[in-house]
């Protein structure tokens, strides 16, 4: 069986092995839209709050541009995605960023097929998410199937043995993972 450490990522000019990140935990999220709305600014500060706190303990985020999966929103081109980071409303965001792939269509990542087929349901906490969730399926083309990536800003989180624990929809706060965050580094 294929396990989570056994794919590369293609990054700028090498390829990442996620085997790099073993005995680490780790968060990965499809970002693609950071500048249009106040909730992608509050996702992304949201992120970068879990990566500042818990990084020294090993937490790494992993950050996949996904412009090309809904609708081409967001950013137009990786150069844009790679130097974003430093912008007054959310400062030094150090995490790993790596240029577009796919994660719904016929020639979605491998990596992100591994984690869409591994992962847990996807949380959704509030009841007005949920109405809008059921909406969104409807309206995104990318959208196919229970296991696709709905939206901008899916997370998902790893612990230190290699195992899915959370999926967390677009419409959820990352900081509702930190609760589990919490008890894998224990």
């Amino acid at each position: 069986m294929t396990s989570i450490y056994d794919f590369t990522v293609k990054n700028w000019d090498w390829l990442f092995s996620i085997s790099d990140l073993k005995w680490k935990p780790f968060i990965v999220a499809n970002i693609s839209d950071p500048t249009e709305y106040a909730s992608s600014h509050n996702q992304i500060r949201w992120l970068n709050s879990l990566y500042n706190k818990y990084h020294s303990q090993w937490l790494e985020i992993l950050w996949f541009n996904t412009f090309r999966d809904f609708l081409w929103s967001g950013f137009s081109w990786d150069l844009e995605f790679l130097n974003f980071g430093n912008v007054d409303w959310c400062p030094n965001i150090e995490f790993f960023r790596f240029p577009s792939i796919s994660v719904n269509w016929d020639d979605a990542d491998p990596f992100f097929k591994y984690l869409k087929d591994n992962s847990p349901e996807e949380l959704v906490l509030w009841e007005e998410h949920l109405k809008l969730d059921k909406e969104l399926k409807k309206s995104v083309s990318s959208y196919k199937n229970e296991k696709d990536i709905l939206w901008h800003f899916t997370k998902f989180l790893i612990n230190k043995n290699w195992k899915i624990v959370l999926r967390v929809s677009p419409l959820e706060s990352p900081l509702i993972m930190e609760p589990e965050i919490q008890k894998i580094l224990e």
